[in-house]
């Protein structure tokens, strides 16, 4: 597979300069496994194992899972969509929405822009410790899924979680003990009030 690997790369030398260099780049053993090289810089110097290590080869029984068939087809439809950076792009900009939607909320009673960015910030940061799983995993989101079914919640639950987590205690909202979040980030954990629709801002931006 590697001299076929280079004789692919050979080809796609050997395009016109104004076709550009292919996003991908795929070597077949017919009947058994097709492997999947991509790069996005339009450079052609770095074809690297598509999505990574672990799943570049797609073997024939791989093509039952219809999540790699529909990847393999965009592959050949939209090969662009699958660069990882677009879509980081994307997303970073569906949360900095969402989040802008609930600054401007909150703007409008009146809060100080300055607790409103703090206040943000601690949302994002205990979306962050849920990610790598310092916090266990979907119990911010699923927490403030509660609140927003009873938007009174807010204040109680996620206030007594970063306390929790500012202690390194129990936290009674996800019904487990906490890290200890070191420094003074959640010394002041004013939480503000959010209604229905802020807060499914705020879990829309969790799961985006």
């Amino acid at each position: 597979m590697r001299n076929a690997r280079v004789q692919a790369e050979r080809y796609a030398r050997l395009l016109p300069v104004d076709h550009g260099w292919p996003p991908f780049i795929l070597i077949c053993d017919m009947g058994h496994v097709i492997e999947v090289y991509a790069d996005f810089s339009g450079q052609g110097k770095n074809y690297a194992q598509f999505p990574d290590r672990q799943s570049f080869r797609v073997y024939l029984e791989d093509l039952r899972d219809p999540d790699i068939r529909k990847r393999l087809a965009r592959v050949w439809t939209e090969p662009l969509t699958l660069d990882p950076a677009r879509e980081t792009a994307r997303v970073t900009r569906a949360i900095a929405e969402r989040l802008a939607a609930v600054s401007k909320a909150l703007e409008e009673q009146h809060h100080d822009p300055e607790e409103v960015a703090m206040f943000l910030m601690r949302c994002l940061f205990t979306m962050f410790a849920e990610d790598v799983e310092l916090l266990p995993k979907d119990s911010f989101r699923d927490l403030l899924k509660r609140c927003e079914d009873d938007p009174s919640r807010l204040g109680h639950m996620v206030g007594q979680l970063w306390e929790a987590m500012d202690k390194g205690d129990f936290a009674f909202a996800l019904e487990t003990k906490v890290r200890r979040f070191n420094g003074v980030f959640f010394k002041t954990r004013t939480v503000l009030p959010l209604g229905r629709e802020e807060i499914g801002e705020l879990r829309q931006a969790r799961l985006a």
